[in-house]
């Protein structure tokens, strides 16, 4: 909700861009994907070519919020030995750019473990030959798009945050 919903300064303001890429973008790309496959002009026919998709870049999110744990440990502990604020050291907006990368990557790999396991269900249940239903094709294109908004705020989060870093070092 804080990605969404952030706080500039003490008031919490809309942020079109996410809104725009975490909610509208999947509930219009699911729905669309739900009617274009209603009138066979997209069909989803192998689900565990998805599920296996969806199972690598789940690890890939969850090696990621490892990095950023390290990441916060090892900034955290190089900023205990600066003296005090002043310091070039000590650069507040770091913090809580890792805090938001490391919140928003755990939710990316629970979103991918989420259609890793719904598609891997379904390939297990699913005969070779039929096509999957539109709806639930629908609900994966929605999801799958909304996990892809949620790894462009990552990636968005760790390119503001290395910035900082970049700016600090010198």
């Amino acid at each position: 909700m804080g990605v969404i919903w952030p706080t500039r300064g003490r008031v919490r303001q809309i942020s079109y861009l996410y809104f725009t890429l975490l909610i509208a973008v999947p509930v219009i790309g699911g729905v669309a994907a739900g009617f274009l496959s209603t009138a066979e002009i997209v069909q989803f026919r192998d689900p565990a070519v998805i599920a296996s998709s969806f199972g690598v870049l789940g690890g890939l999110l969850f090696a990621h919020a490892i990095f950023v744990f390290q990441l916060r440990v090892s900034y955290d502990a190089t900023n205990d030995e600066a003296t005090g604020p002043d310091t070039p050291m000590e650069d507040l907006r770091v913090r809580p750019l890792i805090d938001e990368m490391f919140a928003g990557v755990l939710y990316a790999s629970l979103v991918a473990l989420a259609l890793t396991l719904i598609t891997g269900a379904v390939a297990a249940v699913q005969d070779p030959t039929a096509v999957v239903s539109p709806v639930l094709f629908g609900i994966t294109v929605g999801i799958g798009l909304h996990l892809f908004g949620c790894v462009l705020h990552v990636l968005s989060a760790t390119t503001t945050a290395y910035e900082n870093l970049k700016r600090r070092g010198k």
